[in-house]
């Protein structure tokens, strides 16, 4: 079941007492705690805090502390902007415009095993940010992880099941 990241192997299948063995794949817990595309959401402190003890997993130690540096120095400017107009007369708009801007850096690449027991990999990280209740609301996100995911597990499903193309298999 690639879903559920699982492969179910049946030993002896004629016989009535056939065993199933069932093997799963599972993320790196480190790399799921980064919550990257899993809309996960960081106050800036959050933030700092959860990359503050995660450099080992930062392709560059520089990139690691500019980032963490912006984040204890972190400044945002916010403008929003409020239009509401009514003819009362059955037209009515309502817009809302915010802008923010930070000095925070967008981009950095992490070095981290995604499936446990295989090889960390490289990949870019974007962090977005949003303003909310008067504060800034941020989360990770990357599109060339996103593709990553889903090729590594399909590759590494394939390979399983055809090792043990001799047995039979349940997915």
């Amino acid at each position: 079941d690639v879903e559920k990241l699982t492969i179910v192997l049946c030993v002896n299948e004629t016989n009535e007492f056939a065993e199933y063995v069932t093997g799963k794949l599972e993320f790196f817990k480190e790399f799921l705690d980064f919550g990257i595309n899993r809309g996960k959401k960081y106050g800036v402190q959050e933030l700092y805090n959860m990359l503050k003890l995660k450099r080992a997993y930062f392709q560059n130690r520089e990139d690691h502390a500019a980032i963490l540096d912006q984040l204890k120095k972190f400044e945002a400017k916010t403008e929003i902007e409020f239009q509401n107009m009514n003819d009362f007369k059955g037209s009515v708009a309502l817009k809302k415009i915010e802008v923010c801007k930070t000095n925070l850096t967008y981009n950095f690449i992490l070095n981290v095993a995604i499936f446990k027991g295989f090889p960390a990999s490289a990949f870019p990280i974007e962090i977005e940010f949003q303003p909310h209740d008067g504060g800034i609301m941020c989360w990770l996100v990357s599109q060339d992880l996103a593709e990553m995911e889903i090729k590594l597990r399909d590759e590494i499903m394939e390979t399983e099941i055809k090792s043990a193309n001799c047995f039979s298999i349940f997915i």
